[in-house]
């Protein structure tokens, strides 16, 4: 029998999981659109000089014009969570530092209108704030271009695209 604790992890897990896939089928319904040229899921990256995978981040996608969108995809946004995020986006940009490219990193969360439970969604929303307040800001050092909610990024996509049509 599972202990409470363990039944809780299970239901988080389960549902970072079913995000994931929704994102997926986001992605999926974005390259049909021709928004997006492709997309990998987890793609494995080793730091330069290492031949080591160490980091991983959710999905690639390549756009148009030599631009490729990595994204973390969470549940929850909480500030030790963000420091997790950014050693990714650190090690993913280190990575294509020397290529003829423009690389983006992007954290994505659920709506403002599902994030979180009823219980916890003002919360919730409060944290995504300001955390990508202290991004935008300039402030702060960030490997992490943005915090962003499943439609901005959809947005920021479209917006993307149409600047270099």
């Amino acid at each position: 029998m599972l202990t409470e604790d363990r039944l809780s992890n299970k239901r988080k897990s389960q549902t970072g999981n079913d995000f994931n896939k929704d994102i997926e089928n986001i992605l999926y319904m974005l390259k049909n659109d021709k928004i997006i040229e492709s997309f990998k899921k987890e793609p494995k990256l080793s730091a330069p000089g290492y031949i080591n995978d160490q980091f991983r981040p959710d999905f690639k996608i390549n756009l148009i014009e030599k631009t490729i969108v990595f994204i973390d995809n969470t549940k929850t946004i909480r500030g030790d969570r963000v420091k997790q995020k950014q050693w990714e986006a650190l090690g993913v940009k280190m990575c294509y530092t020397n290529k003829e490219c423009t690389a983006y990193y992007f954290v994505i969360v659920p709506n403002e209108d599902i994030i979180g439970s009823e219980e916890t969604r003002e919360k919730e929303v409060h944290n995504v704030i300001h955390e990508r307040n202290k991004i935008r800001s300039g402030d702060y050092y960030s490997e992490i271009d943005d915090i962003l909610f499943v439609d901005e990024f959809i947005n920021w996509l479209h917006l993307k695209i149409e600047s270099v049509i």
